[in-house]
């Protein structure tokens, strides 16, 4: 039932957004029918195809919109962005003669959605929009086991490859990104991971050949308590907005079950000034009860991009990939 919700949830909200795949083969040695085979194991995993699905905000712009309010009489009240249109480039790179990467981009144009007022007795609700182009990238690395081997692992394409490491998420808003993700720390139970470059830190996914040495991606358990910790630099004075973006509750779609997306502000827990900026910690801790593959993603977004009507969009964006059982 959970693998049919998940499907259900990647397709029901797909069908909001406008999106075209591109499939580059730079690679000599890979057959079209190890590409389709390849792009067929990308596209049908929910945990490396719900980029879109995360961070587009549903109800972006609505006055009576689900996003989260500040505590604060602050002149945003709530935002959101609303992705328009997508486009997935996946270039394949043949790195030996068992090993293939998988490169993954996606680019988006869209709209940010500020719901604010001007002064703290202000009733009167403004809504702002501001053009949003932001990408974001992810590598899988496959392997090609053997082919007698095939039946034996549920994880294993037809053709004999084998999704065995799949990196973090890194990307953002594609011009005047003003605001930088330096560290991020997922802490759960006795586990600690830290990530400084999530495209270069690559997780092991579970399946019969395993490296032992390398890190196994997360694992959650039913209800278990998640923290995020992400270190920011940035040239603002007034501290940043950070959210973490994740799977939230199910709602109904044509009478069909798919799970809306839920971001949440992180809480700024330390701050200090580093050469002409700052370095500030916001941190959040949840608790997961949606099994499945999935990503979290944490978006940063500068303060002059909701508290200034004609400042453009800059924002920085990390991912982390995921399983909860």
């Amino acid at each position: 039932m959970v693998r049919k919700l998940a499907v259900a949830w990647i397709a029901g909200m797909f069908v909001l957004l406008v999106g075209c795949e591109q499939i580059n083969d730079p690679a000599s040695g890979l057959s079209s029918e190890d590409i389709a085979d390849l792009e067929e194991a990308i596209l049908s995993d929910p945990m490396f195809t719900s980029d879109a699905v995360i961070l587009n905000d549903e109800d972006a712009g609505s006055i009576n919109g689900v996003l989260r309010k500040s505590a604060t009489p602050i002149i945003p009240v709530h935002w959101g962005r609303k992705i328009d249109n997508f486009t997935r480039n996946i270039e394949f790179v043949l790195e030996n003669d068992t090993t293939v990467l998988a490169t993954i981009t996606l680019s988006w144009e869209g709209t940010l959605y500020i719901v604010a007022k001007y002064s703290a007795e202000d009733t009167t609700r403004t809504v702002i929009e501001k053009p949003v182009n932001e990408q974001v990238q992810r590598k899988i690395r496959f392997y090609r086991v053997a082919n007698s081997s095939v039946d034996d692992d549920s994880t294993v394409t037809r053709r004999g490859w084998r999704p065995a490491e799949v990196s973090g998420v890194d990307g953002g808003s594609t011009v005047d990104s003003q605001i930088d993700i330096t560290q991020m720390e997922i802490i759960y139970g006795d586990t600690t991971i830290t990530i400084t470059d999530p495209l270069a830190y690559f997780f092991e996914l579970p399946g019969k050949w395993r490296h032992k040495d390398r890190p196994l991606i997360c694992s959650f358990g039913d209800q278990q308590d998640v923290t995020v910790r992400v270190t920011i630099e940035s040239a603002d004075p007034d501290t940043d907005w950070v959210h973490i973006h994740r799977p939230w509750w199910p709602a109904l779609a044509g009478g069909h079950p798919y799970f809306k997306p839920r971001h949440d502000r992180m809480t700024l827990v330390s701050e200090t000034p580093s050469g002409s900026g700052f370095t500030r910690v916001y941190e959040i801790s949840w608790e997961t009860f949606l099994r499945g593959r999935h990503t979290f993603f944490v978006s940063a977004v500068t303060r002059s991009t909701l508290f200034d009507d004609a400042a453009p969009v800059s924002t920085q964006i990390w991912g982390v990939p995921y399983i909860a059982n």
